[in-house]
C-alpha cells in the first residue's frame, strides 16, 4: 500500500519541493521535505524512509556529500536524483554511489511517478533477498510434461532467438524465464523482469526503445518482457522492427540480439488474438518460432506436493514462521483438486494455511481441512443446513467467484475483468465492496 511508503524529498527549491510532496501525497504516499542536505539527515534520523528524491545543488551540504553519507549510514535507502544542474561527471559519480535513476529537470511527472514505482519495487526485492532465494528456486521438473520442458530448455538456452513462454492463467512464467536466464551462457549478466500490464500505454514505447529504455540500457543479459498482449499496436511494432532488423537494433538503439536474450510471456494464444484483429499477426507468427507452453497444474499433479512444499518454506521465511509440516494425507487434496487458478491459486492457499497455523510447526489433518473446505467449497458445501436468503447466496458466491479470478491472474485487473466479460470499474467497485485482499 502507497499509504505506508515514506519519500524525503531534498531540495533547496521551495516551489519544487512543495509540487513534488502535493504530487506524491496525491498518489497516497506520505511525502516529507528537507531544504537542505543537514535537514535531510536530521528527519532520517527520526524517521525510515523508502525512497529518497534528492537534488544535486543544495547548501550546506550538497547532494553529492549527502549521498556520500547516505550511503554509508543509510545503505538500504534508495536514492532518485533530480537536478537542473546536472553533469556527465555527477551523472557517473552518482551511479557509482548506487543512484537508482538519475533524472534532469523541469520534471517530468509522469515519468517521474513511474520511476519511483519501479525503484519501490526493485527494492522491495532487495529488501527481502533471503526470502526471495525461495521464489528464484528451479521449477520443479518432476512430472512428465515438465522434464520435456527441461531437456527443451538445456537445448535452446543459448540461442539467440527470442522464445515465447505461455503459461495458464496464474501460471509461474516468471520461475520458467529465469531458469532460462541461469542454466545459458549469460548467468552472470543482468536479468530483467518488465511487466507490460503494469506500464500505461503512452510510455511503453519511451519505456523500451527510448534513449534512456529498458532494451538500449541493457547490453548483456535477459529481458523478460512478461503480458506481451498488454502492449498498445505501435509498440508491437516496433518490438517487430526490432527482432527483424539487425541495422536498427544496432544503429538506432545499440540492442544486439547476440549479446541480450529476449523472452516474451503470455496466457494468451497470440494467434488467435491476431486472428481477432488484438495482436500483430506477423509478431505473433514470429514470435511462435520457439516457444514453451507450460502446461496446468491438472495435468502435472506430481509437481504440486513440491511446489506446496516451496510455498511453505517461502512463506516461513517471508513471516518468519518456523518452517512447517503437513500430514502426509493432506497431499491427495492438493492433487486431487483441479487448481483452476494454477500456481497463484495454489500459493495463495498455501499462504492462508501458513497465517492461519502461524504459531504451529505441525498442521494435521484436521487443521489443513478446516482451511482446505473454506478454499474449495465443493457443492455440498453450498447447500447449507440452514437456508440463506438468495441475494445473500448470490453475493457470497460472487464475491468467492471473483477473489478465484483476480488471484488467478495475480491480481491484474484488466486480465481479470477481460476474463469476467466486464468493465474495469465494475471490478473495482467489486472488489471495494466486498473489501477483497489480495491472495487472501
Amino acid at each position: 500500500m502507497t499509504k505506508d511508503v515514506k519519500i524525503l524529498v531534498v531540495d533547496d527549491e521551495v516551489n519544487i519541493r512543495r509540487l513534488l510532496k502535493e504530487t506524491l501525497e496525491d498518489e497516497g504516499y506520505v511525502a516529507y521535505e528537507a531544504e537542505n542536505g543537514l535537514r535531510a539527515l536530521e528527519l532520517m534520523e527520526k524517521e525510515n524512509f523508502d525512497l529518497l528524491l534528492l537534488d544535486l545543488r543544495m547548501p550546506k551540504l550538497d547532494g553529492i556529500d549527502l549521498l556520500k553519507k547516505i550511503k554509508k549510514e543509510f545503505e538500504d535507502i534508495p536514492v532518485i536524483i533530480i537536478t537542473g544542474h546536472g553533469t556527465i561527471r555527477d551523472a557517473v559519480l552518482s551511479t557509482r554511489l548506487g543512484v537508482y535513476e538519475f533524472i534532469e529537470k523541469p520534471i517530468d511527472v509522469e515519468n517521474l511517478l513511474l520511476v519511483i514505482k519501479n525503484c519501490l519495487r526493485e527494492k522491495k526485492l532487495i529488501t527481502e533477498r533471503e526470502v526471495l532465494k525461495w521464489e528464484r528456486k528451479k521449477p520443479i521438473f518432476f512430472s512428465k510434461p515438465m522434464q520435456a520442458i527441461k531437456k527443451y530448455i538445456e537445448k535452446i538456452s543459448n540461442l539467440t532467438q527470442p522464445l515465447l513462454i505461455k503459461s495458464p492463467p496464474g501460471g509461474d512464467r516468471l520461475t520458467i524465464a529465469r531458469y532460462i536466464h541461469e542454466v545459458s551462457t549469460r548467468k552472470k549478466d543482468i536479468f530483467r523482469n518488465v511487466d507490460m500490464a503494469f506500464i500505461p500505454f503512452r510510455l511503453q514505447s519511451t519505456f523500451l526503445f527510448g534513449g534512456d529504455g529498458i532494451l538500449s540500457r541493457i547490453k548483456r543479459g535477459t529481458v523478460f518482457l512478461d503480458n506481451i498482449d498488454q502492449t498498445e499496436e505501435s509498440v508491437q511494432e516496433q518490438l517487430l522492427y526490432l527482432l527483424t532488423d539487425n541495422e536498427y537494433t544496432s544503429k538506432i538503439i545499440g540492442y544486439e540480439l547476440g549479446q541480450v536474450k529476449l523472452i516474451i510471456g503470455t496466457i494468451y494464444n497470440l494467434q488467435e488474438l491476431a486472428m481477432k484483429n488484438k495482436f500483430n499477426s506477423t509478431l505473433a507468427n514470429y514470435l511462435e518460432q520457439m516457444k514453451i507452453e507450460i502446461p496446468p497444474l491438472s495435468v502435472r499433479k506430481e509437481d504440486i506436493p513440491f511446489i506446496f512444499m516451496q510455498y511453505i518454506k517461502y512463506f516461513a521465511h517471508l513471516y518468519n514462521l518456523c518452517e512447517k509440516e503437513v500430514s502426509e494425507e493432506a497431499y491427495k487434496y492438493l492433487k486431487k483438486y483441479s487448481w483452476p487458478g494454477d500456481i497463484n491459486e495454489l500459493r495463495a492457499f498455501t499462504q492462508k494455511l501458513c497465517l492461519v497455523y502461524a504459531d504451529k510447526e505441525k498442521i494435521d489433518l484436521q487443521e489443513f481441512l478446516e482451511v482446505w473446505q473454506e478454499h474449495n467449497k465443493d457443492e455440498t458445501s453450498l447447500v447449507p443446513q440452514k437456508v440463506t436468503p438468495l441475494k445473500e447466496a448470490k453475493e457470497n458466491f460472487e464475491k468467492d467467484y471473483i477473489l478465484k479470478v483476480l488471484n488467478m491472474c495475480n491480481w491484474n485487473i484488466k486480465q481479470a475483468a477481460q476474463l469476467l466479460k466486464i468493465e474495469r470499474t465494475y471490478v473495482y467497485a467489486k472488489i471495494k465492496k466486498y473489501n477483497l485482499k489480495k491472495f487472501s
